[in-house]
């Protein structure tokens, strides 16, 4: 198992900010719906 980059992290902190969905966040990253909350 990998760790997430930095920068991944702050773009989807960055959308979680702007109002986005976790689910629509998880699905454009690629990631866990549960590891975006």
């Amino acid at each position: 198992m990998y760790a997430y980059s930095r920068d991944l992290r702050d773009r989807v902190l960055d959308a979680l900010e702007r109002g986005e969905r976790p689910t629509d966040i998880a699905r454009r990253y690629e990631v866990s719906r549960v590891w975006v909350y």
